[in-house]
């Protein structure tokens, strides 16, 4: 059931929808974690850990991500371009 608590967060993002492989998502990115390399915080990039609070909805997840990489110094483009894959061809 819907909730305010879920409702969409559009800080970086405006997401419609379900994201299909939301779990399997939030696995890698935790298991990304201890990979994570940032020129702009350095060393501080461990307070922020973890990355994406899993009490929030799919969207938010995704928000969260697109931030820390536009933090990041990444261009709002190319942090999209890294977290949305490519459509299927063939």
């Amino acid at each position: 059931m819907p909730r305010w608590s879920l409702a969409q967060p559009m800080k970086f993002i405006s997401h419609n929808g379900e994201i299909n492989t939301y779990l399997g998502n939030l696995n890698w990115e935790k298991a990304r974690e201890g990979t994570y390399d940032s020129p702009i915080l350095k060393e501080q990039i461990k307070e922020i850990m973890p990355i994406i609070n899993t009490s929030g909805s799919d969207s938010y997840a995704l928000d969260q991500l697109v931030e820390m990489l536009i933090m990041n110094g990444y261009s709002p483009f190319k942090a999209m371009m890294m977290v949305m894959p490519e459509a299927f061809n063939n």
